[in-house]
């Protein structure tokens, strides 16, 4: 009877004082508080449906803790706010974290909503595909953009800055191709509206509903029922007084003239005596004078 007593006592004793369990091992690993060991039998930790994860999840457990989701098919881990798969199969991303892997279409997504849980509602889709396209609003962004923007009910801003002139990069550090922005600022030859650099000056993209503020070399100018070249060949340069080129809504065509009276008016043209002294001037065949007599001839 005592020495029942005794092993009792010690049993009760080792636990507690050495802090480790075996099972089917007589010497527990010195690291382990718990030592599961077998050749032939595997251990089962709990098994919880979706739900029942989501029943636990909700009741703030400890951080660590394992079960295994009989949905997922994974075991799972808590990390604080949600349960996480510690396995990650070649077909899907198991892990309810924000971003999933979707080696189907080649792409990573925004899976859930903010909370970490909700299935994303339709049209609020953020894609990255492998090979850099990126969808928004939408989860197949076009093959032949890089960015791709869907909405049915909404814009896209772009940076609104003050430039201070189309020849100056000015706020930004260079002129660089391509870029676009909406200038606020009313100042020199700017003013509010969209332009867009062509890696030496800013262009304003026209309104059609008013005059072409564009500096291109064709302007409309609607007030005049006329197109004209607007600017010299550096694309920003006015043109002077006697070099317009301009062609009427009716058809008419001005040289040196921008309001031409008839199918072809040309001012300015040279006057010499006749076609000897012309080309002992500079002029070659088919150049246009005139001799003061109001005939207008052809160098020959």
């Amino acid at each position: 009877m005592r020495n029942s007593l005794m092993l009792f006592i010690l049993c009760l004793v080792v636990p507690s004082a050495m802090a480790q369990t075996g099972i089917g091992t007589k010497i527990p690993d010195g690291n382990s508080v718990l030592d599961v060991s077998s050749n032939t039998k595997g251990m089962l930790i709990p098994r919880l449906s979706g739900a029942e994860v989501t029943t636990l999840a909700n009741k703030n457990p400890s951080e660590g803790m394992v079960i295994y989701n009989t949905e997922e098919n994974c075991i799972q881990i808590y990390k604080g706010t949600t349960f996480e798969c510690l396995t990650v199969n070649s077909e899907a991303d198991r892990s309810r974290d924000a971003w999933a892997d979707d080696s189907a279409n080649d792409q990573i997504k925004l899976e859930t909503k903010s909370d970490g849980s909700s299935v994303r509602d339709d049209n609020t889709d953020f894609v990255i595909e492998d090979d850099g396209k990126v969808g928004i609003g939408t989860g197949f962004p076009n093959a032949d953009a890089q960015l791709d923007i869907s909405a049915t009910d909404k814009g896209v801003l772009i940076p609104r800055i003050e430039l201070t002139s189309t020849t100056a990069a000015s706020p930004l550090r260079a002129h660089v191709a391509g870029m676009m922005v909406y200038n606020t600022a009313t100042v020199g030859d700017i003013s509010p509206g969209f332009y867009y650099n062509n890696g030496t000056v800013w262009l304003k993209v026209a309104d059609m509903s008013q005059t072409d503020n564009t500096k291109d070399a064709w302007m409309d100018d609607r007030a005049n029922e006329r197109v004209e070249l607007g600017v010299q060949s550096d694309g920003s340069t006015a043109r002077a007084a006697g070099s317009e080129v301009v062609v009427t809504d009716l058809g008419e065509v001005g040289i040196g003239s921008n309001s031409p009276t008839s199918k072809l008016q040309v001012a300015g043209l040279p006057v010499f005596v006749d076609n000897a002294a012309a080309i002992a001037e500079g002029l070659t065949a088919g150049a246009f004078y005139h001799s003061g007599d109001g005939i207008v001839r052809v160098v020959f």
